[in-house]
Parts: structure tokens; C-alpha cells; sequence
């Protein structure tokens, strides 16, 4: 007779991840300085979970959300790393563009209606395309820097002048005695 031979077949599953995809999460990247953004991280890939998030600056532990108010420009690194995969890195740059200053002075501050009044504001620093407007707190306003308004009535009026950058970044600021 003929040998017979008998033939097993096993089948063997592999398995391999995708690398981790990290993605920063922020509602707003350019703000004004003063403000806040709220920044966080989701991951995908890798073993699907069990992420480790390693931020720097360091604002926190673990995916966030976290609220952040940088003082200047700042970029955020995070890197994200699980038990299967090589650590994946990413980045987002929040931009913090200044609020604009003024200081001013006004020449008389008091006097019989009706009284001209000579408004002067120091805006030196302030970025290009900043824009003025004055509040005399009577209805009346002015959009120059350096300006002259009538009082016909008698009172006591709070005046402002709010700068407004190109960027939208604003402050109001009031003249004291």
C-alpha cells in the first residue's frame, strides 16, 4: 500500500494598529491679550485608547479641555503615545495680538455751558489700523485721536475713548481728575 499523508491547516490572524493620529481641539487660535482659549486633544489609531497625553507648555494631564490665557504668542505641543505605537506629536500656535492704551487728558475740566473742551489722547504704540472713537457722555462722539467737544448743557459727564485694533482687540479707557 501507498503511505497517506494528512494535511492540517491553521490560519493565523495578524492584527496591525494604524500609527496615532493626534489632533489638537481649539475653538479660537487668534485671540486678544487678556483673553482665554480652551484647548484639548483627541487621538485615534495606535491600540484605540489608553492615550497618553504629554503637553508643553505643561497645561494639564490627559486629553483636557483646559483654559489657557497665554501673556504672548505661544505654541502648544502635545504628544500622544499608547502601549502599541510610536508617540505622534502635534502643534497649534495661538496668536495673542495686544489690546490697545491710550492715555488721556482734557483742557479745561470745568466751566460755564457753554464750554469747549480739548480732548487729547497719547496712542503711540498702538498697532497700525487701530481706530477712536470718543464718548462724550452727553450723545456726542469724535473718531480722532485728538478732538474738541461743546457742552451746551450743564451736568457732570463721564468721557471715554475706546481703541479698537485691526484685530478687533479693544479697551475703553476714562479720563480722571
Amino acid at each position: 500500500p501507498s503511505p497517506s499523508a494528512t494535511v492540517t491547516s491553521n490560519s493565523i490572524t495578524i492584527t496591525v494598529n494604524p500609527p496615532i493620529t493626534p489632533s489638537i481641539l481649539v475653538y479660537d487660535t487668534v485671540i486678544c491679550l487678556g483673553e482665554s482659549v480652551t484647548i484639548g486633544a483627541a487621538a485615534s489609531g495606535g491600540m484605540g485608547g489608553n492615550y497618553t497625553y504629554n503637553w508643553l507648555p505643561p497645561i494639564g494631564t490627559g486629553p483636557g479641555p483646559f483654559t489657557v490665557t497665554p501673556s504672548a504668542t505661544t505654541a502648544y505641543f502635545v504628544m500622544v503615545s499608547d502601549t502599541c505605537s510610536n508617540p505622534a506629536p502635534d502643534t497649534i500656535i495661538i496668536v495673542v495680538n495686544p489690546v490697545p492704551s491710550a492715555t488721556l487728558n482734557a483742557v479745561p475740566l470745568d466751566g460755564c455751558a457753554p464750554i469747549t473742551i480739548n480732548f487729547n489722547s497719547n496712542t503711540l504704540g498702538n498697532p497700525p489700523g487701530t481706530t477712536y472713537l470718543w464718548n462724550f457722555g452727553d450723545g456726542g462722539t469724535s473718531s480722532f485721536t485728538n478732538t474738541t467737544h461743546t457742552y451746551t448743557d450743564s451736568g457732570t459727564y463721564l468721557v471715554g475713548l475706546t481703541a479698537t485694533s485691526a484685530e478687533g482687540c479693544s479697551a475703553t479707557f476714562y479720563i480722571t481728575s
